[in-house]
């Protein structure tokens, strides 16, 4: 029986055999908060993830995506500002959208909302950040509820790790341990983590499923959806039939934010993270263990595993 305690916003497993050095995550709200708004040169927290008090302007998009803003200024990607492929309100370029947080993370106003292991029941799960429709910019109060199983335009994740031992590129480190909260609740962590500056890409998430549900593979949990191929702000092509699917990102949309992907669908990607990017059939040694101990469920707490 897998039975778990509740720790810092986070339900974690009694009954690993990974160790914390070895995972990759979804970050808890209390992660979240405080890599995105947190402080500690005033102590304290921003309202906005670019490092201000004041609402952050909205991005405008040129012809491949990319944000007007760049990696600097008090802007951020919402409220249908990037026009582009045929979209009004698409995602962005990641790290093109404003400035980033105290600790470099980029996009927390906007672009996708992320999934986080904001526990609300079994089978519901809080997003935070914003997304590029929101209407006013996202501030750090912002978050939606959603079902585990929900796939839309407006969501994807980022990820986080103890010690990033694949040494993946642009993780910063989450350090001033055990710092204050925010007024709301949030924001205090008693342990040095890391997390990617950058939401997590097409391009990254393609390698998954080429992976884990290519050829001779099946997707046997469903990583992939055709909303990816079907609507202008995926980012994915899938070719082929069941047990012999390839998959490659669409033209310019290699370094936009993964999306149509559901909260067990974002675990699964840090299983296969903490597995070390095997590839394989989706199994207990791939993407149902790792992290979290999901062995093909559809709705459960899913602690992580210390």
């Amino acid at each position: 029986m897998n039975t778990f305690i509740k720790n810092n916003n986070l339900l974690i497993s009694n009954n690993s055999t990974a160790t914390s050095n070895s995972q990759y995550f979804i970050l808890n709200e209390n992660e979240w908060v405080k890599a995105n708004h947190y402080d500690p040169t005033i102590a304290g927290y921003y309202f906005y993830a670019t490092r201000t008090n004041t609402a952050p302007t909205r991005v405008t998009a040129n012809s491949i995506g990319d944000g007007s803003a760049g990696s600097v200024g008090n802007f951020a990607n919402f409220n249908n500002g990037a026009i582009w492929n045929g979209a009004t309100g698409n995602v962005t370029t990641v790290g093109t959208n404003g400035g980033p947080s105290y600790y470099g993370i980029f996009d927390g106003g906007g672009n996708v909302n992320e999934w986080t292991d904001g526990l609300v029941s079994t089978d519901t799960r809080r997003v935070r950040g914003g997304n590029y429709a929101t209407t006013g910019a996202p501030n750090i109060g912002f978050a939606v509820l959603r079902t585990i199983t929900n796939r839309g335009a407006d969501v994807g994740f980022r990820v986080g790790s103890y010690t990033n031992t694949l040494n993946l590129p642009n993780f910063v480190n989450i350090g001033d341990i055990n710092n204050p909260s925010y007024d709301k609740g949030y924001g205090s962590v008693g342990y040095n983590y890391s997390v990617c500056s950058f939401q997590l890409t097409n391009n990254e998430y393609v390698d998954f499923l080429n992976s884990v549900a290519g050829s001779p593979y099946a997707d046997t949990y469903r990583l992939y959806s055709t909303l990816m191929t079907s609507n202008v702000r995926g980012g994915i092509f899938r070719y082929g039939s069941a047990g012999s699917y390839n998959y490659s990102v669409k033209t310019n949309m290699g370094n936009k934010p993964v999306n149509y992907v559901s909260y067990l669908s974002a675990i699964r990607y840090c299983n296969w993270l903490t597995n070390g990017k095997p590839v394989g059939p989706q199994n207990l040694t791939t993407t149902e263990d790792g992290t979290y101990y999901i062995n093909g469920a559809t709705f459960d707490y899913f602690p992580r595993k210390t």
